[in-house]
């Protein structure tokens, strides 16, 4: 008797049912996790008030909206321009320089205190004066 109950329950799902089922989630989860791919994300991260577009639906009107790109602060530093060949930044030397550290360990709130190496038996800060100086080009500071 309960073998005929249990071959009654698996009867209503229908393999074309299941299949149908199947292939909606998978083209819904699909869709949604190619929409972070497309997210304009330069102007998430500039937190403007601008609308959001997806680059695929091609809603953004360039002309009507203020660029994103226009602003001084967003322009490319020199050895990132188009055409900058010449730097590879990942080419280069450690140097020594003295007008580093630019800041104290300690008064970096965003530091954690695990992370601090002078206040963790560290007998000197000697490694703060180290920077990295690709050959060819000169990397800001910021």
């Amino acid at each position: 008797m309960t073998d005929n109950t249990e071959s009654k329950n698996f009867k209503r799902f229908d393999l074309p049912e299941l299949s149908l089922a199947a292939l909606a989630f998978f083209l819904v989860t699909v869709l949604f996790i190619s929409r972070f791919f497309y997210f304009n994300f330069e102007t998430a991260a500039n937190g403007s008030n601008h609308a959001r577009s997806v680059a695929w639906v091609g809603s953004k009107n360039v002309s009507s909206s203020p660029s994103v790109y226009s602003s001084s602060e967003n322009e490319r530093v020199g050895f990132l321009e188009a055409g900058g060949d010449g730097c590879d930044i990942f080419d280069g030397n450690w140097v020594w320089d003295d007008s580093y550290p630019l800041y104290k360990s300690r008064d970096c709130p965003f530091m954690d205190g695990g992370f601090r190496c002078t206040e963790n038996s560290r007998p000197n800060d000697l490694y703060t004066k180290w920077r990295w100086q690709p050959n060819g080009c000169n990397l800001p500071r910021y």
